[in-house]
């Protein structure tokens, strides 16, 4: 696994050096995978799964890559601000508009985006109560995450609905499952860590 991350890592880095070279910012890169994910949506509901596939693809590659790309140049407020909001508003788009093309998705459309909603933001409030509170290098990545879906898994996720539409239904009660244990696992972190300042 960890030749596997390594060599991953390894070819993000050489695409974000490339990109960087071309003075290519990393906020034009997020910029552009939001427009990507755009095209997505359009797809989805007309069950174009395939070609929705290809953007979803290119959108996670463009998330990938501007993090690496500001580390390489500059990191700023505002490249987070932008980052961390339009990768949640993909992420929520994704669900919505999937259901779009079936009516009977719906109720459970709204409960995935509801139980994520609050996934993600107790998610960004641990980050920040962490980066406050203490170090954030000192604790370890799952614990830093109080067991949040990483990008990986949410990405499986979508994969998985697209390939087989049939499966959302399963696939999303898993999901926001996976959501209500990660709020608790953050609500857990976050009392540890207000507590060790005690």
């Amino acid at each position: 696994m960890n030749a596997i991350s390594r060599t991953k890592e390894h070819i993000l880095q050489t695409l974000a050096k490339a990109l960087v070279s071309l003075d290519v910012t990393a906020d034009e890169v997020t910029l552009s995978g939001f427009i990507i994910g755009i095209w997505a949506f359009l797809m989805l509901p007309y069950h174009h799964y395939t070609t929705g596939i290809v953007f979803i693809c290119l959108n996670r590659m463009t998330y990938l890559l501007d993090k690496r790309i500001a580390y390489l140049t500059k990191t700023t407020d505002k490249g987070f601000y932008l980052r961390t909001v339009l990768n949640y508003i993909f992420c929520a788009g994704f669900f919505f508009f999937f259901a779009m093309g079936f009516d009977k998705h719906l109720l459970m459309t709204g409960l995935i985006i509801f139980s994520y909603s609050i996934a993600y933001n107790a998610k960004i409030a641990l980050k920040l109560i962490i980066e406050r509170r203490m170090s954030i290098e000192r604790l370890p990545s799952r614990i830093r995450l109080g067991g949040m879906l990483s990008d990986l898994e949410t990405f499986i996720v979508m994969m998985i609905i697209c390939f087989w539409p049939q499966s959302f239904a399963i696939v999303g009660t898993i999901f926001i499952a996976q959501c209500w244990i990660s709020i608790i696992g953050h609500l857990i972190v976050a009392g540890r860590v207000l507590n060790a300042e005690k």
